[in-house]
């Protein structure tokens, strides 16, 4: 389960450049079901994840400007269904957190011009 996680967090590495301002990041547990933000659709019927908690690596990739990528992966195992459950999202101008301001958790960043 580890990898989805690290994928999300090496997409922020490879995707950071020049043209961009750097990347925030954080690795967490969450209560609850992952946020759906955006939601273009209906949920559909066979989305029933354990309400119990997720992992989190939600990460922030910086414009020049006060805007950027919002893009996180969450994962949760459910024992007595043997399911993972794996919720992926990214969306261009999708604000997570403000500049310099990341959820408490593992935290990590990356500055092209550093």
């Amino acid at each position: 389960m580890t990898s989805v996680h690290d994928k999300r967090k090496n997409w922020a590495s490879v995707r950071s450049s020049e043209s961009t301002a750097g990347y925030e990041g954080v690795h967490r547990q969450i209560v609850g079901q992952p946020p759906q933000r955006r939601v273009s659709d209906e949920t559909p019927r066979w989305w029933t994840p354990p309400s119990s908690g997720f992992t989190a690596t939600e990460v922030m990739l910086w414009y020049r400007w006060e805007s950027g990528v919002g893009s996180a992966t969450y994962s949760a195992y459910h024992q007595k269904t043997g399911t993972l459950w794996i919720y992926d999202y990214s969306r261009q101008h999708e604000i997570l957190w403000k500049r310099g301001e990341v959820p408490q958790g593992e935290s990590f960043a990356g500055n092209p011009d550093a």
